[in-house]
């Protein structure tokens, strides 16, 4: 891996966070000094649900995915959260064909650097149109025969490999309710990383 590299994508992605402090269009809750403290919210309520689910089926593969999600919202600007990850992969072509397995664990941070950007071309109050910054830790596991060198010491025929993803996204939000989508790549270059960058994911979130 090129830490180096990595190290600026870091301080870029840490940069843009805190530039995002200063919002595209001001939030709604924006009040007076002089006003009263609000109440403590239960952290229950901070609790949010969600998750990827796709299917993909072409000449020569097919994959198929739930992830469930479960985050908590440290504020209205930051998630952390994490998935389950579950996978179907299946590749057929003339030479040969195969079926298996992937699942594992994709730990996240996302950042609502703007918020409110659907005020810029249109009146309607009833969603919010947010631009994330978004980083990932995803750890899969996956099958050696397939996706890995089969004559690597090592017990089994499955192995671990962790990877590390960067990326933008949008979210339509109803009061808590909403989709979005994220764009990633994964900067580090894992060679037994089974997808290619970038990688586009759709997912909901209540």
């Amino acid at each position: 891996m090129n830490y180096k590299r990595l190290t600026v994508l870091f301080g870029f992605f840490f940069f843009v966070a805190i530039l995002g402090q200063a919002q595209f269009i001001p939030d709604d809750d924006t009040t007076a000094t002089n006003e009263p403290a609000k109440p403590s919210v239960d952290w229950k309520e901070k609790l949010v649900f969600g998750g990827n689910f796709g299917f993909v089926s072409g000449q020569n593969l097919t994959e198929a995915e739930v992830s469930p999600m479960i985050g908590y919202r440290v504020d209205k600007r930051l998630l952390l959260g994490d998935y389950l990850i579950f996978q179907y992969y299946g590749y057929r072509d003339y030479i040969s064909q195969f079926s298996t397995t992937i699942y594992g664990t994709r730990p996240f941070a996302q950042y609502l650097l703007f918020n409110n950007i659907n005020q810029l071309f249109s009146d309607d109050d009833s969603y919010s149109l947010g631009f994330y910054g978004r980083i990932e830790s995803e750890l899969l596991n996956l099958d050696r025969r397939y996706f890995g060198n089969p004559y690597l010491i090592g017990s089994g025929t499955r192995m671990w490999i962790e990877t590390l993803l960067v990326g933008v996204g949008l979210q339509e939000d109803y009061g808590g309710t909403g989709l979005n989508i994220s764009i990633l790549w994964d900067v580090s270059q894992n060679i037994y990383y089974p997808y290619a960058n970038p990688q586009i994911r759709f997912g909901f979130y209540f």
